[in-house]
């Protein structure tokens, strides 16, 4: 197997489990050399909120959301750190479209999603309009490729313009984007545990936990690959 990012081949030394079990073999598509360009984020000394990196309590943003929407306080955490790697990593994937790239972080997300409790796995979703530009949702594709099952509880009627190419300032100041899908998924006193592919300032997560969150749900967490 070459690796989707470098070309590289990848080699896996099996181990006795794999050998001995029905264990599936790695399925990664990043050879080692790749991954470790790939900053992971400490568990410890990060905000209670969001996971933003050495801070003591909460952080400003998570603050601001706190006073924003009374009652309202996220639990985030990211895998990675959004550093230079990571931003050709998206910017490969999400905007080129090279999809292969989607098998990255199998391994990782796997794991990394075991540690939590959930009823529910949630991706962001994008608009129609986006969708059919893109080709695919960036998020539940991760989690395709992981083999990770989810429900798309939240869709996103009207389109607006990428969070990418967005200030700071322009991002505080959306509106609503989300609705919840007419599929009748049972929320009422379900753990929800939302993905998102890069968390900037919270103002996604914010507007899908305030939707979620007037649902009835018992609880919400939520994840992303990079912040």
């Amino acid at each position: 197997m070459m690796c989707v990012l470098c070309q590289r081949p990848i080699y896996h030394t099996l181990s006795w489990a794999e050998l001995l079990t029905w264990q599936k073999l790695y399925q990664g598509t990043c050879c080692p050399r790749c991954q470790a360009q790939f900053q992971r984020l400490p568990a410890e000394g990060v905000c209670r909120g969001c996971g933003c990196p050495d801070t003591a309590g909460y952080c400003s943003d998570c603050r601001m959301w706190q006073n924003m929407y009374p009652g309202l306080s996220l639990s985030h955490r990211a895998l990675y750190r959004y550093n230079p790697a990571m931003k050709d990593f998206f910017h490969r994937y999400k905007f080129k479209g090279d999809i292969r790239l989607a098998g990255c972080f199998i391994e990782q997300l796997r794991c990394f999603l075991s540690a939590y409790h959930y009823d529910i796995l949630v991706p962001i979703p994008l608009s129609d309009a986006r969708l059919r530009e893109r080709g695919f949702n960036q998020v539940s594709t991760l989690l395709d490729y992981a083999e990770l099952p989810y429900a798309n509880c939240l869709i996103k009627p009207v389109d607006t313009d990428s969070q990418s190419a967005k200030n700071r300032a322009e991002r505080l100041q959306l509106r609503q984007p989300f609705a919840l899908s007419a599929d009748n998924y049972q929320l009422a006193e379900r753990r929800v545990l939302i993905m998102d592919d890069i968390y900037t300032t919270g103002r996604t997560m914010v507007f899908a936990y305030d939707l979620l969150l007037h649902q009835g749900v018992k609880s919400i967490q939520s994840v992303s690959i990079a912040r």
